[in-house]
């Protein structure tokens, strides 16, 4: 069992996602109602208040691996709820992630989530010092030990979501987000919905790279229901997209017809936030070794 140093109190139960026609992105406070562990003590997302933070350094550093490996294909779903961008890897080449308060527990990579505001002004999202930004990706990954996602989901210790934060930029380069997803968005404009994505590593959506990252790590929940239990390592990077493109997403249609899918920020309550730095690392596979580079 991962030893956390949050304090943490969740109700676990079984989830089954099953919307009803009065759901609403833009009601948040009545998910309760539907998904009871949405209205727990432990919720996300949060404003990082920087002046409450406590650095800290772990005998083995949160790391994860393989975070740039290419998969064989990408394929992006509108599942109501959010856009979903999964792929296909080569044995031993899917990222994972460990170390950190998470110890030597292993947590396999699922898919990228991506959530967006409904207005440049709405105070919604993870916040960092009460500054607002227009959209995330949460990479989704699940305690190896339980086999799935959706089995994860029911173990406090079950999810890591690692967050990017994204602001709007007129002036950058192309990225992937770019070239590869946002042409894509009209095939994927209403719920039920699939594409599929040329594939290309998750450092090319960094319009202005950083090899020096730190996270900020809390225990919460996540943004979308069932809002499942989850530790967040919210990293200290900004991610850029253009008025352009955050336009293209606001165009895609989510569950009874909602232009938007994030949260306002929730209540700190007592929970703790860290911040230590994040390390990238590599497994080398077979194939590595019989194609060198």
């Amino acid at each position: 069992m991962m030893m956390y140093t949050f304090n943490i109190l969740v109700l676990l139960f079984f989830y089954q996602l099953d919307l009803s026609e009065s759901f609403s992105f833009d009601d948040p406070d009545s998910w309760v109602e539907e998904f009871p562990n949405c209205g727990g003590r432990n919720q996300s997302p949060i404003n990082i208040d920087l002046r409450t933070v406590t650095y800290k350094k772990y005998p083995n550093s949160f790391t994860i691996y393989n975070e740039n490996r290419k998969p064989y294909n990408y394929t992006l779903c509108n599942d109501g709820m959010a856009l979903k961008l999964s792929g296909n890897y080569a044995d031993g080449q899917k990222s994972y992630l460990s170390g950190g308060p998470f110890g030597k527990d292993e947590y396999e990579f699922d898919h990228v989530q991506f959530i967006w505001s409904a207005s440049d002004d709405e105070q919604s999202g993870h916040q960092l010092a009460d500054l607002n930004y227009q959209m995330e990706t949460h990479w989704i990954h699940f305690k190896q030990e339980y086999g799935t996602l959706e089995n994860a989901k029911n173990f406090p210790d079950g999810i890591v979501i690692v967050g990017g934060l994204w602001a709007v930029k007129d002036d950058i380069d192309e990225t992937a987000l770019t070239t590869k997803i946002v042409p894509q968005l009209v095939n994927v404009s209403q719920p039920n919905t699939k594409t599929p994505i040329e594939p290309f590593t998750f450092s090319d959506l960094e319009a202005e790279p950083d090899s020096s990252v730190d996270a900020y790590l809390y225990f919460g929940s996540e943004t979308v229901p069932p809002c499942a239990p989850a530790t967040w390592a919210v990293l200290k990077f900004t991610y850029y997209l253009t008025s352009a493109e955050l336009s293209a997403f606001r165009a895609v249609t989510l569950e009874n017809g909602a232009n938007h899918n994030m949260r306002p920020v929730q209540p700190l309550e007592d929970r703790e936030i860290y911040q230590t730095p994040k390390v990238s690392g590599q497994v080398i596979t077979m194939m590595d070794l019989l194609n060198p580079i």
